[in-house]
Formats: structure tokens, sequence, C-alpha cells
């Protein structure tokens, strides 16, 4: 099933608000041009107290209003104004976050704390933020949305390839320095790289030419798994993921498969030429298909893209005795991009001291801090990624050896 539209997630603060104060919502709604404008759903949250709520809008235009309307709710109080109570933001809240669209990239309070401009400058603000609505509207034509909203991807999306960027990928993969396995096809043949050690005796010693047999013998060439995770906890950055991960698989080539998964749990899993679909499968039944995948396809190494919710999958990955290659999105699904990743020692420090914000705290078993120390070993690791460039980089700092 396909549905397009404009997806948003109002905070427990902007919800709060909102119950304590309706005249400040109504007024909010009228000065953004949508005077008694109301949601099932919203509605719903607001009389029962579930919170965050998530609901659809289909029009970009009243899209663009309404992130105006909420903007306002949740931009922060006048120095020395007391919020009413009740007003604060429930534990595990996170921060407000409303107008999730294409991307899920949250929509900043464009005005906080400021009256509507008036006159030619609201005009143009207006036409700016409405060309923004409608072409995260217009990306969102196709996707997949089942299971109340999830995952962000359709099969079609597994079929798309940037040459450009596969290009780039066969680049990396062609002078990687795989770990290797005794299980691994290439083992001891010559490698993509040069063996300073016999470089060095040839031309300095002997005064032979350099050949084939002056690289480095390989550990092995795996077959691997890409896995990306294409859940809404993704929503930032999984437009950008989702072409690395295809990417590589067709740079891999027959040594690989691609599987998409909703925080772990397969999803879309490209078959010949169609793509198959699950739904809902748990990690029990997730990781028994996966056991099957990794024996059928002799499966070696794992390329993960995805968040820390996937650490229960990151955890028998590894235990499986399989490398894990982990791009993670943390810091970078909201735009803050460094512009370089950062590939750190697993885990990273934030895990190490338990520092998950609350929808990516895992289950005890899946905490890291309790792994054996050669599981922690099996997993190489990057975060900051966000953008097809940080991931390319990534990998190569990742696959140098």
């Amino acid at each position: 099933m396909s549905r397009a539209g404009f997806r948003f997630r109002v905070s427990c603060r902007t919800l709060a608000r909102i119950r304590q104060d309706p005249e400040a919502w109504s007024e909010a709604l009228r000065r953004a041009g949508l005077p008694g404008w109301t949601h099932p759903d919203l509605e719903w949250a607001l009389r029962t107290g579930e919170c965050p709520a998530f609901f659809r809008v289909e029009d970009p235009d009243v899209a663009v209003r309404l992130q105006r309307a909420f903007a306002r709710m949740s931009a922060p109080r006048p120095e020395g104004e007391v919020p009413p109570p009740g007003a604060g933001m429930a534990p595990g809240s996170g921060e407000p976050r409303v107008g999730d669209g294409a991307g899920g990239r949250s929509v900043p309070d464009p005005f906080p704390g400021q009256p509507d401009p008036e006159g030619e400058e609201e005009e143009e603000g207006e036409e700016a933020l409405r060309q923004g609505a409608r072409r995260r509207w217009e990306g969102m034509a196709g996707r997949s949305w089942v299971a109340r909203g999830v995952p962000l991807a359709s099969p079609e999306d597994l079929q798309k390839v940037d040459p450009d960027l596969a290009s780039r990928l066969a680049a990396v993969f062609r002078q990687a320095a795989w770990k290797g396995t005794a299980r691994a096809e290439g083992r001891g043949q010559p490698g993509p790289r040069w063996d300073p050690r016999r470089v060095a005796t040839r031309v300095a010693g002997y005064l032979r030419p350099v050949g084939p047999e002056s690289r480095r013998r390989e550990l092995g060439r795996p077959r691997v798994l890409v896995l990306v995770d294409v859940s809404t906890s993704m929503a930032g950055v999984v437009d950008r993921f989702l072409p690395v991960a295809v990417a590589a698989a067709a740079a891999l080539g027959e040594g690989a498969r691609l599987v998409a998964t909703d925080n772990g749990d397969p999803f879309l899993v490209p078959e010949g030429n169609r793509v198959r679909t699950y739904d809902g499968l748990g990690p029990d039944r997730s990781w028994s298909m996966y056991r099957e995948w990794i024996r059928r396809w002799r499966i070696t190494a794992v390329l993960l893209l995805g968040d820390a919710q996937n650490l229960w999958l990151a955890r028998r990955l590894a235990a499986a005795r399989l490398d894990v290659y982990w791009l993670d999105n943390y810091l970078a699904s909201r735009g803050r991009v460094e512009g370089r990743p950062f590939v750190v020692p697993f885990p990273p420090r934030w895990m190490a001291d338990g520092s998950f914000p609350p929808h990516l705290r895992p289950a005890d078993e899946d905490d890291p801090r309790r792994w054996p120390p050669e599981w922690r070993r099996r997993v190489r690791y990057a975060f900051g990624v966000g953008d097809a460039d940080l991931a390319v980089a990534a990998l190569e700092r990742m696959l140098r050896g």
C-alpha cells in the first residue's frame, strides 16, 4: 500500500501546552490561516493524554501552515513566564519535533518567541515554506507505509542503483583489507594493496620489478550481507542511507545480499527479479531467517546501516563470528553533521557510558557493556554518518586495514 502525505509528530511538551492553553492554540491556528482546524488523531491524543501524537496531512499547503502553528506552541516561553502546571515534557519524550516530512527532518521554529511577520516578508516566508513542504511531500510519493505508518521504503527503492555512488564504493571495496575468515574465498591470494616489506626488498635489495607477488596476501574476500534500517527512527537519513546500501550491494556484485529492515527485522528482501515483503517478525523469528540466509548465502561479513535500535542484531551477528561494519546515523539524523564520520572503537563512549537516548535504549542482554570482548572486537563502528559522502569516507577508513 502506498500513501503520500506529510507526517507530523507532536511532542509531549507541545501537546501539554495545547491542553493547558487552548485559547493560545486557537490563536496560533488563526494566525496560521487555519481557524478551527482539527484532526481526529490529534484530538484523541489531547483527550486521552497519550503522547507524542502522530497524524498525516495530505495537503502540503495545510502542512506548511500547521508547521507555523506548532512552531508557535513549541517556541520558548518569554523570560519570566511561568509554565502552567503539568506542561512539562513527559520522561523520555525527547526534544520537541513537529512536521516530520519525507526524510523525517524536524522543522525548526521559524520565529522563536517572535510575533508573526507582516506584509511582504510574511508572504515571501510563507512561499518558501510552502515550496519546501511540497518538495518533501512529493518525495514521499511511492513510499510504503505499513504497520501503523512504518517503514519508510518501497520495493522500488531497492531496485534503483546510483551508478556514480556504486562506482565510488567499488573503488573502496577493491582496495579493502577485509578481516577475512577461514571460510572466505580468495584467502592467501595477492590482494589489492602492496606489501611494504616485499616491495622494499625487491627494489632496494635485488632490483627486481615489482609485480603481483609483491602484494599483501588477502585474508579472504567475504560474502557480504548488506542491512539497511528503514524504520521511522531512521527518518532523518533513510533517503540518503538507502541508496548507499543499494549501491554497496551492486558494487560487491554476486558476493552480496541486500535486506531492508525495520529496526533489524527483515522488511524488504530482493529475491531474483522481485522484492519480498515481511512484516512484524520480531527478533526471534527474524534471527532464524538470518541464520538460514547466512548458511545459504555463505555470509562472512555484514555491512549494517542503522541506529542503535539494531544492537540486538549486531550482538547476534558478532556472536555468530561474523565481522560487522556498522554505519550509525547517531548525531546526524537531524542535520548535525560534522563534515566527517567518527570511526571509533566499539562500543563508542556514549554506549559504553550507557548514555542512550530513551528511544534507543537496548534490552539488558543487548547492551554492549555486557558483550564478551571477542564479540565487541568483531564490530567496526562509525557514527555521525548522515549522507552518502560520509558513508563512503567511513567505509574507506574502516576497510583500510
